[in-house]
């Protein structure tokens, strides 16, 4: 019977998500919260009371009856503290439960007292599953006529409503606990304002991240979720009266009409005193702006937001923190550039990129008021942190990288010391400053060698040398991390980089082991590095002759996620491995299916490169010819231009008019850009002259392309074998055979 109800039970009861209404309990996946406090219409207290009688209240705590027993000879605040610190929070409810039921309400201060234990009591129910109590307990609290227990409930909503990522009602309710504070005595520490406004800026932060879907994060320690909530730590019941009690007084100065005073004769920053009671948000900005004499800005702001209501109390400030603590405390944004004060609202846009370089400003000037304000605080690398990526949204990566910096040297023993590196090396590598990435890198290797971003730091490190040209530190770093590394997503992207790093080193046959490796070891169909590998996989076939290969890996290439250039040059590289197999009709159907009208000159001059050299393979040489002639002459662009005529020459030579040839290759041959290209063309033009007899022209031209640095290996090839072939014409044998065996001549080195 025990097992049914308990079963029963658990299908019956909500789900928690801590929040003073009922529609914000369950968060959505983009949180898009009112920032609106509850309104309801205030009641006697006995009709409060009676809300959340006893006997309901004592029917939810599951407590059995010794249990209850043994608690009735001990009711007090200390137990009942007691049992709340060793999470018994049943337990402890149960003794709150009691204390309300003891205490006689004869005046405001013992209403302050009751509310302070409702306050307790949802306290307690919102770590069970009495849901429901939980938030009418709640809604008492913050409706409270004691400032001190209204910033109490909404100093702890905060940290509850950042617990369950709704940042937009945590940053709220920070600012309308921050709005009553001063109320406070020396009785709660000074770290209780700085906690509040510390969950501001970090909760615009989180917001920020979550909506942009930015993979940027907060790791670490000392952000809200590990941040200490401070307890009241007075147990005597007059003491506790007298602090619950503080500010009711001076508060209801402001009940009928915002009073808001500047007090010239005060020191800067403390000129201002702002008091009252759920007034208009419009109300209390505009008598503001007027004492202030600033210009306020309500552009594109929905009109029902200005009637959103405002508790103060702040006797003693500066005008822009009440301006700000005002407005955040109605969800709102307020900004001011000196002359004119506007309000933005963070639940509502148009534009997301507009959207998002608002929110980023607001993030950024909001942390660097907490460092002016808490100067000192054992959160300061938290703040510069959260500024670094904030910097690096805005694309100020010098900033960001100065940010990054002054933690990882006057913070070094912080937990975000080694993530600061981390993050400054990405930063240098995207600007292709490798070797200070890797001056990063490795003084976070060397300094944290047990953080758990060593191996993430190692891959980058990696991923650095890779980029800098050094292959093979970079392969013994990539396979250091492959063989230590138990994640299959960091072996996954160690099989990348190998692959890459063993093709840059033309050991393909290790290459498309990599490679294949890490196309295995890819779980997500979309991942964006999946076309590219298949690409690669694909030039490492054709490196090998295995053609058919090739193409296989270049069509899987296709139906992956790839730009628009990348699909264009895997197309080409298809067609190639078609053509190497002699599959002719089937590379001109791909060609035929490229968008020629959608591409770019340089593409389109690709495209009929591509053409003449099937038309030349399967002997339509003369097509090929009037292809490229009726082509030519609307290329504006010379090197381009030059690329066709090479290709020209190639079909002229074939047709046997040799003549022709040169000319068009001696004209286009200086208007060719890559060494390649050219080496290529001094080739076709040593080979053209040869044919037409001038054999001495035709050596030194040989000549003058083998004296060329980093001469492409194939063209060397055909260089010395058309050199072969003209030796042994002249009948000059032994120098035939040197040319044969690729070297120079009888007194010069072999080639390298």
């Amino acid at each position: 019977g025990v097992l049914s109800y308990l079963l029963m039970r658990s299908h019956s009861l909500p789900v928690f998500t801590p929040s003073v209404s009922q529609s914000a309990v369950t968060p959505s996946a983009v949180p898009q919260e009112s920032a609106t406090e509850t309104v309801s219409v205030p009641t006697p207290r006995q009709m409060v009371k009676d809300s959340v009688c006893a006997e309901d209240l004592f029917k939810s705590i599951h407590l059995s009856l010794t249990t209850r027993q043994v608690l009735e000879k001990s009711v007090s605040l200390r137990s009942a503290e007691a049992l709340y610190k060793a999470n018994d929070y049943f337990k402890a409810c149960y003794v709150y439960a009691r204390l309300r039921e003891n205490l006689v309400t004869n005046d405001l201060a013992d209403e302050c007292l009751d509310n302070y234990l409702e306050l307790k009591m949802a306290l307690c129910l919102q770590k069970t599953q009495e849901q429901d109590l939980m938030i009418s307990l709640f809604n008492h609290a913050v409706e409270s006529r004691s400032p001190v227990v209204r910033s109490l409930a909404y100093y702890n909503l905060a940290f509850l409503q950042m617990h369950n990522h709704q940042y937009l009602n945590a940053r709220a309710s920070a600012y309308r606990a921050l709005a009553l504070m001063e109320s406070f005595d020396e009785t709660m520490p000074a770290n209780v304002e700085s906690d509040c406004y510390f969950i501001a800026a970090e909760a615009l932060t989180r917001y920020l991240l979550d909506i942009g879907q930015i993979s940027e994060d907060l790791p670490g320690r000392l952000w809200a979720e590990t941040t200490p909530i401070v307890e009241v730590p007075l147990v005597e019941q007059d003491a506790l009266k007298a602090f619950l009690s503080r500010g009711i007084d001076e508060i209801n100065a402001g009940s009928v009409s915002p009073k808001i005073i500047q007090h010239g004769e005060r020191e800067t920053g403390a000129q201002w005193s702002a008091i009252c009671v759920g007034a208009p948000l419009e109300e209390v900005l505009w008598k503001y702006s007027t004492i202030a004499d600033l210009n306020l800005s309500w552009s594109n702001t929905d009109p029902s937001l200005r009637l959103r209501p405002v508790t103060l109390y702040l006797p003693v400030t500066a005008g822009t923190y009440l301006a700000e603590v005002a407005t955040g405390s109605t969800g709102l944004l307020w900004r001011y550039d000196g002359q004119t004060g506007s309000l933005y609202n963070p639940e509502m846009y148009t534009d997301f990129e507009t959207h998002k370089e608002a929110l980023v400003s607001e993030t950024v000037a909001v942390w660097q008021r907490f460092l002016l304000r808490y100067r000192g605080d054992h959160r300061t690398p938290n703040a510069h942190y959260a500024l670094g990526i904030m910097y690096t949204i805005e694309n100020q990566v010098p900033t960001a990288l100065g940010e990054y910096k002054l933690i990882s040297s006057q913070y070094p023993h912080n937990p975000l010391a080694p993530f600061a590196l981390l993050n400054a090396s990405k930063l240098k590598t995207n600007l292709r400053d490798y070797e200070g990435a890797r001056t990063d890198l490795n003084d976070l290797l060397l300094q944290y060698p047990e953080c758990r971003v060593v191996d993430d730091a190692t891959l980058y490190l990696a991923e650095a040398t890779l980029q800098s040209g050094l292959y093979d530190d970079a392969r013994r770093m990539f396979e250091k991390v492959y063989k230590l590394n138990y994640s299959p997503k960091t072996r996954c992207r160690a099989s990348y980089g190998l692959g890459k790093c063993t093709y840059e080193q033309e050991d393909y046959k290790a290459a498309q082991e990599w490679l294949t490796k890490a196309i295995d070891l890819t779980t997500d169909p979309d991942d964006t590095r999946l076309g590219m590998a298949f690409y690669q996989l694909g030039r490492v076939c054709m490196k090998q002759q295995e053609f058919e290969l090739a193409s296989q890996a270049f069509r899987a290439a296709l139906e992956k996620r790839l730009s628009n250039d990348e699909y264009f040059e895997v197309t080409l590289e298809l067609i190639g491995s078609k053509v190497r197999e002699k599959r002719y009709v089937e590379a001109l159907q791909i060609l035929g299916s490229i968008p020629e009208p959608e591409l770019n000159q340089e593409q389109a001059c690709s495209v009929m490169l591509v053409r003449a050299q099937i038309l030349r393979d399967i002997d339509l040489t003369e097509s090929a010819v009037s292809l490229l002639r009726r082509k030519i002459e609307f290329i504006a662009e010379a090197n381009l231009r030059a690329r066709l005529t090479v290709e020209l020459a190639r079909c002229y030579l074939e047709t046997g008019d040799l003549g022709v040839a040169e000319k068009e290759l001696s004209e286009a041959i200086y208007d060719l850009e890559g060494r390649t290209e050219m080496q290529q063309a001094m080739a076709l033009l040593a080979e053209i002259i040869y044919r037409r007899g001038r054999l001495e022209m035709a050596e030194g031209l040989c000549k003058q392309i083998l004296a060329q640095p980093q001469c492409d290996p194939q063209v060397r090839d055909d260089v010395f074998c058309l050199l072969g072939r003209l030796y042994n014409d002249q009948k000059r044998y032994d120098q035939a055979a040197l040319a044969y065996a690729g070297i120079r001549g009888e007194k010069e080195n072999p080639l390298p």
